[in-house]
């Protein structure tokens, strides 16, 4: 029994998912909304076709994060394929370039023939939202800074003497 590699390349509004066997063959090529029902329904399908599935998509966070979401509680082995890797490996493959539909099939056989490529957890996705936590906050901080000197200098320009305080 062989296996089947899902290639994601991953969108704002919609992902595209190509699926291919042991061989190389394309089973499924395919466009999905960017939404729950939509992620869960393809992990849905291809996990009834009894063969291990292995996933790779070509982002970490952002809009990847709700599709991550979802393999991950089916427990799926989903692996990263960075941009500058998949755009060295498109070269070795024929097709009209730079569509979505390529760039799926481009990661696919990647995950196929690469064994190398970095495995995402969920610590990961985690992590991705902790960063995101932190930066927010340091924005917020900026702008507290901004607003705080921008009354300041108001102050200022209204009463001189109140700099002297």
């Amino acid at each position: 029994m062989g296996s089947l590699w899902a290639g994601v390349d991953v969108g704002k509004t919609h992902h595209h998912v190509c699926v291919i066997e042991d061989d190389g063959t394309v089973v499924m090529s395919e466009k999905i909304p960017n939404d729950q029902q939509a992620d869960s329904g393809i992990a849905g399908r291809l996990g009834k076709r009894r063969k291990p599935i292995r996933w790779a998509v070509d982002l970490r966070g952002g809009p990847a994060s709700l599709l991550l979401a979802v393999l991950f509680e089916r427990g799926a082995d989903v692996r990263y394929v960075s941009g500058t890797v998949t755009s060295r490996m498109a070269e070795a493959f024929h097709g009209e370039r730079k569509t979505d539909a390529h760039d799926a099939y481009v990661i696919a056989q990647t995950l196929r023939m690469r064994g190398d490529l970095p495995t995402l957890t969920l610590a990961d996705g985690v992590q991705q939202q902790l960063k995101l936590l932190v930066s927010r906050r340091l924005d917020l901080v900026a702008d507290r800074v901004r607003i705080t000197a921008r009354i300041q200098e108001l102050l200022t320009m209204i009463s001189p003497p109140w700099r002297r305080r």
